[in-house]
């Protein structure tokens, strides 16, 4: 990295502006055209540039949003220079927004006419954002498109505009049309108005046949970005699957943002025909993708190119890396004062008879595995030198024992509650787990943590205390958790949902004696469902908002095509606020009455009670207002 000036900083407040605007920015929603200064390409970029039709899914955060604006004109020249033939890509961008798409709803209209009206605002909406790139070229570039009077006269015509117009006063009318048709429809009672409807992809058509003549799109594909498919109601998927299964036939495709479980209807608006992966679009899971790919590099090189955007004088010298080194486990016990734990268990080997070689055995040990002797006596309701002197006779096992439950006695040297840190999330690797895949999570994740360390007058030629961020981790989780209520019509059950089940492996984590080491998936058994499209919808919404991760309950079904129950798991990022483990580890089962049991503030203590005593935990042994969450469940 570039060396910074050595002179030392004075001023704490601009450091925290330079972290904020280089590494906060990471909501390409909430930036213009300058987002492209801190754009990297993602792993998957070189797939994004051929014919093929392509749905980008990923929650919130996954940078689909980024990455469609990339590829819109704007991002390309800012990508490529001013020489659109240059352009791997030639595209419009087009985020689907709540507001617009639900107007054209209800029971006023049958589905069929619905279908008819948005058809033509679809052909609006994508012709006016074609000629905003023509009209773009022309202001922005200076540079004139050719554009064959004949297809310009058939796309006005399609659109029943005059059609001896030019492409500017086309334009024009075609921003004219979209806002009386708008009006329109918020108007419409009984019946379709009297208004001329175009027939869904004809004045696309038109137009990009007519900009043929032109150099820039002369034998090219215009790539049509789609954002938040999701918002779509199912009709409405319906008609851009109609225009995704006739791409081969025209001159443009799609790349489309969905998130996971938003592409709920596959069929077109042929009742006998639908959509399908491999034969029509391919499908690209943005977290999966990244993780096989070495996500933790890419993110790296990510927050290492945004460091450099600081100010000269105050860039740091340090890679991403260096600011977040990783914490062993035995570090991590020094800090959470497993010294003065293991002198109470050698005055406890010491008074129950323990040899002198037998002291100097346990005094050899690693902290952890010298810990571990008292962690299993309580687990086996047994005496320290018992379980001393089995460590001594079978090393291997010990050994064995050790790894497996290294990581879980970590959430006990502390105690179940009280003010201190009783567990760390710390380092890059542990940030790079706790964001699985979402690079906005882990810009977050980093942010965060530099304000803080920042706040505290500490510059950024030292690393970041784990303390600081493992609170900056907590307080990420907390918020998204907290997110999660605004993301749709059920988010508000889903974010109770996930408050229970994080409440319940927090609980489980910090009672980890006897039990299985770090519990955190689960599965959920559908023999008795009370109501099962609820479930559907819940299980589909905790998904799409990044409450849940599903992956395939058998690891064999990814590979070899059998269909398997899902296994679940909380989002790793919840996981520092619950206190529980971020690992994918073992499994417990929650039945699906429980889960929309959840979800229903009247019923949700009771079900967290219920989960912890099959788990042979309860909740009583725990001050409910430490636990996370707490407030949000008790005070409707």
């Amino acid at each position: 990295m570039d060396s910074p000036d050595s002179s030392p900083v004075t001023d704490w407040g601009a450091l925290e502006r330079a972290v904020i605007d280089s590494l906060g920015l990471y909501r390409a929603e909430y930036t213009d055209v300058s987002f492209s200064r801190v754009f990297t390409e993602p792993l998957y970029w070189n797939l994004l540039t051929d014919r093929r039709p392509t749905f980008l899914v990923g929650g919130r955060g996954t940078g689909k949003t980024m990455a469609l604006r990339m590829l819109s004109f704007d991002g390309q020249q800012a990508l490529h220079g001013d020489d659109l033939t240059q352009w791997p890509a030639l595209g419009i961008y087009w985020r689907i927004g709540v507001n617009a798409v639900s107007a054209f709803r209800g029971s006023r209209l049958e589905v069929d006419d619905w279908v008819r009206l948005f058809s033509h605002y679809v052909n609006l909406q994508l012709v006016d954002r074609i000629l905003r790139l023509v009209e773009w070229r022309a202001e922005r570039l200076g540079q004139e498109t050719s554009i064959a009077p004949a297809g310009l006269r058939r796309a006005a015509l399609a659109l029943s505009i005059e059609p001896d117009v030019d492409v500017l006063t086309f334009g024009l009318r075609v921003r004219e049309k979209l806002a009386a048709f708008e009006g329109e429809i918020n108007g419409i009672v009984r019946s379709v108005p009297e208004i001329p409807l175009s027939m869904l992809g004809s004045p696309l058509r038109y137009l990009l046949e007519a900009l043929q003549d032109d150099l820039a799109f002369g034998g090219r594909f215009l790539t049509i970005c789609l954002d938040e498919f999701e918002n779509l109601e199912d009709y409405q998927q319906r008609v851009f699957n109609t225009l995704l299964k006739h791409v081969g036939d025209a001159p443009y495709t799609f790349k489309i943002g969905v998130k996971p479980t938003g592409l709920r209807d596959r069929h077109t608006l042929n009742a006998h025909e639908s959509i399908g992966e491999v034969a029509d679009y391919s499908s690209l899971e943005i977290v999966e993708f990244n993780k096989s790919q070495n996500f933790s590099d890419f993110a790296a090189r990510v927050c290492d190119e945004r460091l450099q955007l600081f100010p000269a004088h105050l860039r740091p010298a340090k890679s991403i890396r260096d600011l977040f080194p990783d914490l062993a486990e035995e570090q991590e016990a020094v800090l959470l004062g497993v010294d003065r734990r293991l002198a109470g268990v050698r005055e406890a080997l010491v008074l129950q008879g323990a040899e002198p070689n037998e002291l100097r055995e346990f005094d050899a040990m690693s902290r952890l595995s010298a810990y571990l002797v008292h962690y299993w006596a309580q687990s086996k309701f047994s005496s320290e030198l018992a379980v001393l002197r089995e460590a001594i006779r079978k090393p291997g096992a010990w050994k064995t024992r050790l790894g497996n439950y290294s990581y879980t006695m970590l959430f006990t040297l502390q105690g179940r509650v009280g003010p201190t840190l009783r567990k760390h999330y710390a380092g890059w690797s542990t940030y790079v787990a706790l964001a699985d895949g979402n690079i906005r999570y882990l810009l977050d994740l980093v942010s965060s943590a530099l304000v803080d360390h920042v706040s505290q007058e500490q510059d950024l030629s030292e690393p970041v205390a784990p303390a600081i961020q493992t609170r900056a981790a907590q307080k990420v989780g907390e918020k998204l958790v907290f997110d999660l209520e605004g993301q749709d019509d059920l988010g508000k059950q889903v974010m109770r949902v996930v408050l229970g089940l994080g409440r319940v492996f927090g609980v489980m984590a910090s009672d980890p004696y006897g039990h299985a080491p770090e519990v955190s998936q689960f599965r959920i058994d559908k023999t008795f469902v009370d109501d099962p499209a609820f479930l559907e919808r819940l299980v589909a919404a905790c998904e799409m908002h990044s409450g849940f991760v599903s992956f395939p309950g058998d690891k064999r079904a990814s590979k070899s095509g059998e269909t398997r129950d899902r296994d679940y798991q909380l989002h790793p990022i919840f996981s520092p606020y619950f206190l529980y483990t971020h690992r994918r580890k073992r499994r417990m089962t929650v039945t699906a009455n429980e889960v929309a049991a959840l979800s229903d503030r009247v019923s949700t203590n009771q079900t967290i009670e219920q989960l912890l005593r099959r788990n042979r935990r309860v909740l009583e042994q725990f001050a409910a207002s430490e636990l996370p969450g707490f407030g949000e469940l008790e005070s409707e």
